[in-house]
């Protein structure tokens, strides 16, 4: 058992030393305002066509940031939608389509982007040899 915990009221609560310098104690009142804030926006404001595209856009920026961490540093979020969106026929919930993203694991995204440099690209016919041997 971790001699920095205590059990307090069936709980256990965080020592001192453990929090965070920067944590920020929320009172109840508060958290209840911050849910309010969210539960009174009216449902076309979560459901427009253009909140729910903000909301994909931010979260491929967060996950092109990600990966520019990780060493890809030319990825961008465009990149990041073109590869999550190309499986899907039609844009699935939303939910699901965060859930596609942040989900998304370097190596697949690297297998995309090889497999549409290929494609995109295209074989020169001058810098291919020919199919049919050449009799002389």
């Amino acid at each position: 058992m971790d001699k920095k915990q205590e059990l307090e009221g069936g709980e256990w609560k965080m020592t001192e030393e453990q929090k965070p310098e920067d944590a920020q104690t929320l009172d109840a009142e508060q958290v209840e305002e911050a849910v309010q804030a969210v539960v009174e926006q009216p449902d076309d404001a979560l459901h427009s066509e253009a909140a729910l595209t903000a909301a994909i856009e931010e979260v491929c920026k967060s996950k092109a940031e990600e990966f520019r961490m990780l060493g890809y540093e030319q990825v961008t979020g465009v990149d990041i939608w073109m590869c999550v969106s190309q499986k899907y026929k039609q844009i699935p919930p939303l939910h699901r389509v965060i859930n596609d993203v942040l989900t998304l694991k370097t190596n697949v995204f690297m297998n995309w982007l090889m497999i549409r440099a290929y494609t995109e690209s295209g074989p020169d016919d001058d810098q291919l040899p020919s199919s049919k041997p050449k009799r002389g």
